[in-house]
């Protein structure tokens, strides 16, 4: 419903004549607004290790996924030696498993545990790149010294990087017993 005087709702020859008194601005004091496209794009890196953690619902189902990529990957490494080893893979003394599946052993309990750790680390340097980098570089794994920024929300755990590379919390029963120190 259009809401205004009742000659819009007419024909224009029908509206009332402009009264003479209102001038027209001249054109160079008229405001134009200028038609402006403005594009932008976003590039998305897309993680491969991110989907794959993402594809599984459950914490259990991606720990039984886990190990059978990390023997993928090490079988890759095997047959294809000369390609760039960035990412870490458990090495395995081992014969790598054939490619087609057949003959392939059951996952075994350190396999298992194994890619726990391997996704715990993953997920946590995501998380927390700077942290992780900072506690990597001081060798101390004592909780006692807190090498993270003090604005930090993990400041107050007293993390540390502990065994297998994984950053561990002092929690705050021992910041309460630092501070009484």
């Amino acid at each position: 419903m259009i809401n205004g005087p009742d000659f819009l709702r007419r024909k224009e020859e029908d509206w009332p004549p402009r009264p003479e008194d209102i001038s027209l601005l001249p054109d160079k004091t008229l405001e134009w607004k200028k038609d402006v496209n403005v594009y932008e794009t976003q590039i998305q890196e897309v993680k491969p290790l991110d989907v794959f953690i993402q594809h599984y619902s459950a914490w259990y189902r991606l720990l039984k996924a886990s190990p059978w990529l990390i023997r993928f990957m090490r079988h890759l490494r095997a047959v294809y030696p000369a390609r760039n080893r960035s990412c870490q893979v458990p090495t395995n003394n081992e014969r790598p498993d054939e490619p087609t599946g057949a003959g392939v052993r059951p996952l075994t309990v350190s396999e298992l545990q194994n890619a726990k750790k391997c996704v715990l680390r993953y997920i946590q340097r995501e998380c927390f790149p700077d942290k992780v980098a900072r506690l990597r570089s001081t060798s101390s794994n004592s909780p006692s010294k807190v090498v993270v920024k003090k604005s930090s929300k993990l400041a107050a755990l007293l993390p540390f990087m502990g065994d297998y590379g994984l950053l561990r919390v002092g929690g705050r029963y021992l910041s309460t017993l630092n501070t009484r120190l």
